[in-house]
């Protein structure tokens, strides 16, 4: 069916190893983020089958090698190779093969979550009797992207969450660790480098069980729901059938490839003389925008925060003054960064101008500039403001909701300016959340927040706007303060908030009052940065020494959260990196499109 040797199985592919009486199983193509191929598919059924029969198997672990990856679902380039629907048919019927053996496998069988699970490798950990993860794994069913028809997935998730598996399977967005594990596709999280002994202790206590009672047990589970699986795999085939007919999958499936490869050139030009004939681009607001998706900065942002404390991602220096230009005050400064993943390396400098608005003119103008990390050589030149504001909203609902330890059902976010707007839209579409009260000093700025967001409103979400910061946020599950004033002030006051709350600021100046610092668990996203912009953190201030850890640490799962009664405040002032990975990934994406104004800018 494959004539590409690239796809040809390897024994490597697939590691087989026991652990005292435990078969452990890792998925290893980490050059394709763990992806899968019928071939492999094919080998693991066979693995499963034989273990259990074989009587020195107490029970089995599935991991992925790496910590990128669990498995990144189907190798699309398997895919690629179909000419219409003609073979679909036989592809879905070995991965039902493949289903049917995890489905039959009547020992213990626990999903060890090292990294992303996308696609059929989220139904992979579905199809376990347990999974375990840690703070920095995303999940979901993301075949839509794809231009695949999400329907198998669809249904496996429907057993679990009911008809909230529509929305997210039709966004094809990923779910962090938290998320999942409230809406039940994960049962525990652990540190990072527990994942592995935690599944393997758990596969040893479920293997004690009476093993007659628990086989049983099993099967009779598996009953339960078997036509309705006949009947969602059937449907998956007809609907695979009609798209590839159609040709739309592969259109889609190929614009992957094409984008891929933009990226590479972007990341690693093969010589200098390429890099030469590559001219960089100047990327105005509205192209920026055009060029990345809200979902692409969301995923861009999480990851970039995962890696913050990896060998992937360096932390630049952070610098500012001030200066008095006709009478005006102004702060300019400047944040950097280098992402390695992407060989990019850059700086966004930015001035606060105060009296901008009144002209007309955004408050905080930013721009920035990237370069070849490897090369040093520019690659393009973005207009950083709005993006500033969407990357900040980003990376707070990232942050706040790797912090949660409870159902995120009620959000409030206190300031609706550009990054209120932004936080009330990426909790709407990234967030499980029932409530979101946005609180304003003009009623009409919280309302205006609000009607932004209420066309792509997920079903079941509301929306509130008032003027009343303590009514917003005293039944909050997590709070957001983004007011941008010009002082310290004390705008959510710790007795107004529940025990358990989140509260996440954003910006350079105290929006909480002092007894909320004192009591509170500190995370921030940059220490120095904090210390830096902070005076309530410089020493004798309320912070001082008060720092837990970072919000890197907290959704890699190094650092891990404290009891369920315990306030957590996020102090957020910025990172520089964050704007290089979206700028990186715009750039790209440009590229592809067709888009952005070239620069005649000689390498020599």
């Amino acid at each position: 069916m494959i004539q590409g040797q690239n796809l040809a199985h390897r024994p490597e592919v697939l590691l087989s190893e026991m652990r005292e009486r435990v078969l452990v199983l890792t998925i290893n193509r980490q050059e394709s983020y763990n992806s899968w191929t019928s071939v492999l598919r094919d080998e693991l059924a066979s693995k499963l089958i034989a273990a259990d029969a074989d009587e020195n198997v107490d029970a089995a672990v599935l991991t992925g090698a790496g910590d990128r990856a669990f498995c990144a679902g189907q190798d699309l380039a398997e895919l690629k190779e179909f000419a219409d629907g003609a073979n679909i048919e036989p592809f879905l019927q070995r991965l039902t093969r493949c289903y049917d053996s995890i489905r039959q496998f009547s020992k213990p069988l626990v999903a060890a979550i090292n990294g992303v699970a996308a696609g059929s490798g989220f139904q992979l950990t579905q199809l376990c009797d347990y999974a375990i993860a840690h703070h920095g794994v995303r999940l979901g069913q993301t075949e839509v992207n794809s231009g695949l028809p999400s329907v198998f997935g669809t249904w496996l998730m429907s057993e679990r969450i009911g008809s909230r598996a529509y929305e997210l399977a039709l966004q094809g967005r990923l779910m962090d660790a938290t998320e999942a594990k409230q809406l039940g596709f994960i049962q525990e999280i652990v540190e990072q480098s527990k994942v592995l002994d935690a599944a393997l202790e758990t596969a040893r206590r479920l293997s004690k069980q009476p093993r007659v009672a628990f086989k049983l047990s099993k099967a009779a589970n598996r009953q339960f729901d078997q036509e309705r699986y006949s009947t969602a795999m059937k449907m998956a085939v007809a609907a695979y059938r009609e798209a590839f007919d159609t040709g739309a999958s592969q259109k889609q499936i190929n614009q992957f490839f094409e984008s891929r490869n933009a990226e590479k050139t972007v990341r690693r030009p093969a010589d200098a003389e390429k890099v030469a004939t590559t001219s960089p681009l100047y990327l105005d607001a509205s192209t920026v925008q055009a060029c990345l998706s809200d979902e692409e900065i969301y995923e861009t942002v999480s990851q970039t925060l995962r890696d913050l404390n990896s060998a992937r991602v360096v932390k630049g220096p952070k610098a500012g003054f001030g200066v008095d230009i006709n009478g005006d005050h102004l702060h300019m400064g400047s944040v950097s960064g280098c992402v390695l993943s992407s060989s990019a390396a850059g700086i966004k400098w930015f001035t606060v101008a105060e009296r901008n608005p009144s002209r007309n003119l955004p408050r905080v103008p930013a721009t920035i500039l990237v370069c070849d990390a490897e090369t040093g050589l520019l690659e393009g030149i973005l207009n950083g403001t709005q993006l500033t504001s969407e990357r900040t909203a980003a990376m707070a609902v990232a942050a706040a909701s790797a912090c949660v330890r409870r159902p995120l059902k009620k959000a409030a976010v206190v300031g609706a300016g550009a990054v209120g707007r932004a936080l009330v839209k990426f909790l709407a579409t990234t967030q499980p959340v029932d409530h979101i009260a946005v609180a304003s000093l003009r009623e009409s700025s919280a309302r205006q927040a609000c009607e932004a967001v209420s066309t792509a409103l997920p079903q079941g979400v509301t929306l509130s706007a008032t003027t009343d910061v303590r009514q917003t946020v005293s039944d909050a599950d997590v709070v957001f303060t983004c007011t941008g004033v010009r002082e310290d002030t004390d705008l959510v006051c710790a007795s107004w908030l529940k025990d358990n709350v989140v509260v996440c600021t954003v910006g350079s100046r105290r929006e909480v009052d002092v007894q909320l610092l004192s009591e509170a668990w500190i995370v921030v996203d940059d220490a120095d940065g904090v210390r830096l912009r902070r005076s309530d953190f410089q020493e004798g201030g309320a912070g001082w020494n008060r720092i837990a850890g970072d919000i890197g640490s907290v959704m890699s799962g190094q650092l891990t959260l404290p009891p369920g009664d315990k306030k957590i405040n996020l102090v957020l002032v910025g990172l520089g990196v964050l704007d290089i990975a979206l700028s990186v990934r715009a750039i790209a994406n440009a590229r592809r499109k067709g888009l952005g104004i070239p620069l005649a800018v000689s390498p020599k």
